[in-house]
């Protein structure tokens, strides 16, 4: 479904009307990580689900304590897009990189592998850059950061997780400490994307939003549009990589008159429910997500990195090849402990 000499994902329509497949989900690795960005094999930083918070119809607001906001966007500018992950594998045991993460082919977090899926069905100014470099056998991704996103967009979804998580299991929230965000529990979950019978090996590395006894749960604070379409897909697509079943959704208004966003009810679903309004969009997403992965695979074979860009009014997804020293200047890089780990020339 694409031309790989000319380096440009052209055949959108055909992919509107073809199905991949994601399965084979799983949960390789679980580890917290501190507010100094420090990974450790534990679930210290775990966040679990306030059940009653779902049917109690209080109004949350999604903009209160903003100036106490402490973002890591803004502490850890400097930080690769490909730290974390380095951090990680270091502290797994052996020295092959590609058992390391589970045999996968393509690594990077689930926000990277889930734009590429949606990249269909969002709104048309949505365009993305990413970056992909082979080392040690595997391709890693990673795609650069939003520059346009308003601090309410960063903070109304963490103040959400506040209102709807506690510390340990049946704890309460705490709504007096400042929102940040550095800290984190993740796991590391493998799945395969198939189109055609041919299957690509994925691992994605995801933060668990919450916790319910071994269940992980995705947490999601959402204005109903009219492109709502677009925001299911996202939701099932994030869950399905993660390996998750359950959706706990706040909606929100969308009053630009008032600073911020407050949630008027907030819903649980199932994501196997989720699925049956959408048609099998979310197939056509995989499949997607598998010809532009089979592209940047294609591209690689001749380069040690490539750039993928979106032309999201016609949904052409060009990969180009760089230079290795050209992906470092634009912050892909890994750290120097991880090359001399996993012995990389890089």
């Amino acid at each position: 479904l694409f031309l790989a000499s000319a380096g440009l994902y052209q055949r959108s329509q055909e992919v509107m009307n073809t199905y991949g497949l994601l399965s084979g989900q799983r949960t390789i690795s679980e580890y917290s990580v501190t507010v100094d960005r420090e990974v450790i094999n534990d679930r210290s930083n775990a966040r679990y689900l306030i059940e009653e918070n779902i049917a109690d119809p209080t109004f949350l607001d999604l903009g209160m304590e903003m100036d106490s906001f402490i973002d890591k966007a803004a502490t850890l500018s400097d930080e690769s897009s490909f730290t974390l992950l380095c951090k990680w594998a270091c502290t797994q045991q052996g020295d092959d990189l590609k058992q390391v993460f589970g045999g996968a082919e393509f690594v990077g977090r689930l926000g990277t592998f889930k734009r590429i899926a949606g990249a269909l069905y969002q709104p048309q100014k949505e365009a993305w850059k990413m970056v992909a470099v082979k080392l040690g056998g595997i391709i890693i991704l990673g795609r650069d950061k939003i520059s346009d996103r308003t601090k309410i967009s960063i903070y109304s979804p963490c103040k959400f997780k506040q209102y709807m998580t506690a510390d340990r299991p049946g704890g309460s929230a705490d709504l007096t400490s400042p929102v940040d965000n550095r800290s984190s529990f993740e796991r590391v979950v493998r799945s395969d994307v198939t189109f055609c019978m041919r299957t690509l090996k994925l691992c994605s590395m995801v933060q668990v939003d919450a916790l319910c006894g071994e269940e992980a749960v995705v947490l999601k604070a959402v204005v109903e549009t009219g492109n709502g379409l677009a925001c299911k897909v996202d939701q099932v697509v994030a869950s399905e990589l993660s390996g998750v079943k359950r959706v706990v959704t706040g909606f929100k208004n969308n009053n630009h008159d008032i600073q911020g966003y407050y949630v008027e009810k907030v819903v649980s679903r199932r994501v196997s429910e989720m699925k049956q309004t959408l048609n099998g969009a979310e197939l056509k997403g995989y499949a997607m997500l598998f010809d532009v992965l089979s592209q940047v695979k294609a591209v690689l074979q001749g380069a040690t990195a490539c750039e993928i860009k979106l032309n999201p009014h016609s949904i052409d997804v060009n990969v180009t090849p760089i230079s290795m020293e050209d992906a470092k200047k634009r912050n892909y890089r890994v750290t120097p402990e991880f090359a001399t780990r996993f012995n990389l020339d890089v």
